[in-house]
């Protein structure tokens, strides 16, 4: 079998390149998922509670959760935080969830009130199994970011 040249195809070299699954974290970054990821979980029932007074005080606390949400799922593709994704993903869910219900049914809020203020009392108790991911992260062993730049 004759081999024709491609002059399209990719050079056949061995380009060194940043595995992601053993990338480190530092213990900033291990840090301030930890505190995000509490923040959410202990956030929840508080958000809950007020949204029961006020259903208004959601588009606040929405945003809130939100924006938590997504920083901590940049900060936690390192594997030892990756447990803490399912938080940032029941963050996102919930504040997708509400919004979408809210708009695709027209309502005001007089007739959110009720049902998305029962809805964040059962979604604030799921979240609170967000706990164990907090302490598997919590008792993993961090080792320092090594840099290979910085040996000197």
């Amino acid at each position: 079998m004759v081999e024709t040249h491609n002059p399209y195809a990719a050079p056949a070299v061995d380009v060194p390149g940043v595995d992601l699954s053993e990338r480190g974290v530092s213990a900033r970054g291990y840090r301030w998922s930890q505190t995000l990821a509490v923040i959410c979980v202990a956030g929840s029932p508080v958000a809950s509670a007020l949204a029961m007074w006020d259903i208004e005080t959601i588009v606040g606390s929405g945003a809130i959760l939100a924006l938590l949400s997504i920083i901590l799922t940049c900060l936690s593709w390192a594997p030892v935080l990756r447990p803490l994704l399912l938080i940032s993903a029941a963050g996102l869910s919930v504040v997708i969830g509400c919004f979408l219900v809210i708009n695709l049914n027209g309502w005001g809020p007089n007739q959110a009130q009720a049902p998305i203020g029962r809805a964040t009392i059962v979604l604030a108790t799921l979240m609170q199994a967000g706990w164990i991911p907090v302490r598997r992260v919590s008792g993993a062993r961090v080792e320092p970011k090594q840099n290979p730049d910085w040996s000197t």
